[in-house]
C-alpha cells in the first residue's frame, strides 16, 4: 500500500515552520485570529499543489525506502574492504641508475689468479654501471597499537654481462652484479603510556651530522661504492631488541643486538680496492743487509696470490655470537637537545677515516674484537642557525701491523726482517658543525671532525692499517630547492688530512629533478682528488658520471 506523498509531509512541515515564525513573535495575536492565519498559510502553500511533480523530482528518492540497487557499483568510500586493504599499506620504487666512467681505467686485480708479472688487472671502461632496481615496503596495522614493516630490494646489472662476466673476479659479481636483501623488518608499539619496543631489523641513528660518524657507530655502512651516496642510504640493518623509556622531556633507549654485522667494502677486483705499495713497510733492520724496496719486491714475489683475496680476520659469527648493546639518554628542550650514549661493540674492519678499506699481507690478520664508546651529542638553534657537536671515547681499538726484528741477521729470510705484533689503542673523535637556513629554499651545512689516537705505535701508519695518530675531516654540503621543489640541487664536498698533509678528497654534484608525480630524474658527477695516501692514490682514477629514473608508488 503506498504512503502519503511527499508534497503532503512538505506541505505539513511547511505549515508548522510557518505557524511558528508567525506565532513567535506574538502568541496573543495569533490565538484571537486562527481563521486568519489558516488562510494565509493555504495562499503560501497553494503553489505546492501545482508543483507536485518538480517536488516528486527532487524528493523522489524518499519514496524508497529498500536498498540501493545491487547492480550499481557503490561509491569507493561505500565499498567493503578487507583487513589487508584497511591494515596495509604498500609502498614501492622501480629505477634504472648508470654511471660512466670518464676515464677508463685498470683495477688492481684482475680475474686471472696466477696472473704473468707486470699484468694489469680487470679493464674498467666507460660504461660502469646499468642497474635495474626494484624496492617494495609494506607499513602494517596491527591490533593493540603495534605497527609492523618490512621492506627488502633486489637489483641486477647488466654492465657486467654487456662487458663479459669472465673479465671480472667471482667476489665482483657477487657484490655488484645480482643482489637482493631485507632491510627494515620490525614490529614495534607502546607497552603502556611510558614505554615502546621494536624488535627486529633495523637502523638506529645515533649522530648529529649528515655526513661525519662520531657517535654514529650501531649499524655497519656500505662502502662498496664511495661517495655515490649520502650516509642515510649507506647503513645496513642489523636485527634488534629496542626498548624506549619516555618521562616528560627524556627519553631512554636500550639496544641489545644479537646479528653482527661488517662493513661492506670493495672487494679484490673492484676499481675501489686499493692498489698497495709493498713498500709501505717499516724499515728492515741494518744487520739483513737489505734495504727497503729489496725487501718489498721479495715480498711481491711471495706475496702473489694472497692480494686477490681479502686478508683473513678473526671476525664472529653472524649469528650466536656475544650480543651488542647500548644505551642512550635523550632530553628534548625548547632550542636545544643533548644525548649521551654508551655501547659495547665489534670493531668492524675499517680505519680511522671515514670507514676505508684495508688491507693486509698474507698471515697478518685483522681483528675485530669488541670495543667500548662513550660519548654524546647535541644540537642548539637559534634564529636560522643550528649548532650541532659530537664527542666520543673508543678505547680497545685491537691492531695487528708489522715491526722491525732486530734480532734478524743476514741470510735470514727477508720475512724474518719483521714480526708481527698486536696492540690496543683508544681513540677520542669529536665533531663540530653548523647549518644555516636563512637563505630561501637553500641549506648550507659544514662540518669538521678530529680524530686522535691515544697510545700511537708508529708502525700503525704502515701496511696494513694505514692509520695515523691524528686526521681531520671536513665536508660542505650546500643543498637548494626550485621550481617549486621539484628542483634539488646538492653539493657535497669532503677533505681529508693528516700529520702527513693532505690525504685526499671528493666533490659530488649531483640534481633530482621530478619529472612528475612520483617520477624523479637523477644527474650527477663524483670527483676523486688523490694523493699519495691509500686509497685516494687508487680513487684517483675513478671519477664518473652518474644517472638514474626513478619511478616510486
Amino acid at each position: 500500500m503506498a504512503g502519503p506523498r511527499p508534497t503532503a509531509y512538505a506541505r505539513a512541515l511547511l505549515r508548522a515552520l510557518l505557524m511558528l515564525a508567525l506565532t513567535a513573535g506574538s502568541p496573543t495575536a495569533a490565538s484571537a485570529d486562527d481563521a486568519s492565519s489558516d488562510a494565509a498559510l493555504d495562499d503560501v502553500l497553494a503553489g505546492f499543489d501545482e508543483t507536485d511533480d518538480d517536488l516528486d523530482d527532487v524528493l523522489g528518492g524518499f519514496d524508497d525506502e529498500t536498498a540501493d540497487d545491487p547492480r550499481e557499483p557503490l561509491p569507493a568510500e561505500r565499498r567493503e574492504t578487507t583487513w589487508i586493504d584497511r591494515a596495509i599499506d604498500l609502498t614501492g620504487s622501480v629505477s634504472l641508475g648508470a654511471s660512466y666512467n670518464v676515464v677508463p681505467h685498470y683495477s688492481l686485480i684482475g680475474p686471472d689468479p696466477n696472473p704473468p708479472p707486470g699484468s694489469l688487472g680487470t679493464y674498467y671502461g666507460n660504461l660502469q654501471r646499468l642497474r635495474a632496481r626494484g624496492d617494495i615496503q609494506a607499513d602494517i596495522d596491527l591490533p593493540a597499537g603495534f605497527d609492523a614493516r618490512i621492506q627488502a630490494f633486489g637489483y641486477y646489472d647488466f654492465a657486467y654481462l654487456i662487458h663479459g662476466q669472465e673479465n671480472y673476479t667471482e667476489r665482483v659479481l657477487q657484490d655488484y652484479e645480482l643482489e637482493g636483501e631485507i632491510l627494515d623488518f620490525w614490529v614495534a608499539g607502546g607497552v603502556g603510556p611510558h614505554l615502546d619496543v621494536k624488535l627486529g631489523r633495523q637502523v638506529v641513528n645515533w649522530g648529529r651530522s649528515d655526513t661525519l660518524r662520531v657517535t654514529d657507530v650501531i649499524n655497519a655502512l656500505n662502502n662498496r661504492e664511495p661517495g655515490i651516496v649520502d650516509i642515510e642510504d649507506l647503513r645496513l640493518p642489523s636485527t634488534m631488541a629496542r626498548v624506549d623509556g619516555y618521562w616528560g622531556r627524556f627519553s631512554v633507549s636500550a639496544l641489545v643486538i644479537p646479528e653482527i654485522r661488517y662493513d661492506y667494502d670493495p672487494p679484490p677486483g673492484s676499481d675501489f680496492f686499493p692498489w698497495v705499495d709493498l713498500r709501505d713497510i717499516p724499515d728492515p733492520p741494518p744487520a739483513l743487509g737489505l734495504t727497503k724496496d729489496q725487501v718489498a719486491a721479495i715480498l711481491g714475489q711471495l706475496a702473489g696470490e694472497a692480494f686477490a683475496s681479502e686478508p683473513p680476520t678473526q671476525r664472529v659469527d653472524r649469528w650466536g655470537a656475544t650480543p651488542e648493546f647500548g644505551l642512550a639518554l635523550t632530553g628534548i628542550f625548547s632550542g636545544w637537545d643533548f644525548s649521551l650514549y654508551a655501547a659495547r661493540l665489534y670493531q668492524n674492519r675499517t680505519t680511522v677515516i671515514i670507514n676505508l678499506p684495508t688491507v693486509g699481507p698474507p698471515g697478518i690478520l685483522t681483528d675485530d674484537d669488541r670495543i667500548t664508546m662513550v660519548g654524546g651529542g647535541g644540537n642548539y638553534t637559534f634564529g636560522a642557525w643550528l649548532v650541532k657537536a659530537e664527542l666520543a671515547w673508543l678505547d680497545e681499538l685491537d691492531y695487528v701491523y708489522l715491526q722491525t726484528n732486530t734480532g734478524s741477521t743476514p741470510g735470514d729470510s727477508p720475512l724474518a726482517a719483521y714480526r708481527i705484533e698486536r696492540s690496543q689503542v683508544s681513540r677520542v673523535d669529536w665533531m663540530l658543525g653548523v647549518e644555516y637556513y636563512g637563505i630561501t629554499n637553500v641549506n648550507v651545512a659544514l662540518e669538521l671532525a678530529h680524530r686522535h689516537v691515544l697510545g700511537y705505535v708508529d708502525e700503525l701508519q704502515y701496511l696494513p692499517n694505514y692509520v695515523y695518530r691524528d686526521n681531520v675531516e671536513v665536508a660542505l654540503r650546500v643543498s637548494s630547492e626550485h621550481l617549486n621543489a621539484r628542483l634539488k640541487p646538492t653539493l657535497l664536498a669532503l677533505v681529508l688530512a693528516n700529520e702527513r698533509g693532505f690525504a685526499g678528497a671528493t666533490l659530488r654534484l649531483s640534481a633530482d629533478y621530478e619529472l612528475r608525480g612520483g617520477l624523479i630524474g637523477t644527474l650527477g658527477y663524483l670527483h676523486f682528488f688523490g694523493a699519495d695516501q691509500i686509497p685516494f692514490d687508487t680513487w684517483d682514477a675513478n671519477d664518473r658520471l652518474f644517472a638514474k629514473l626513478k619511478l616510486s608508488f
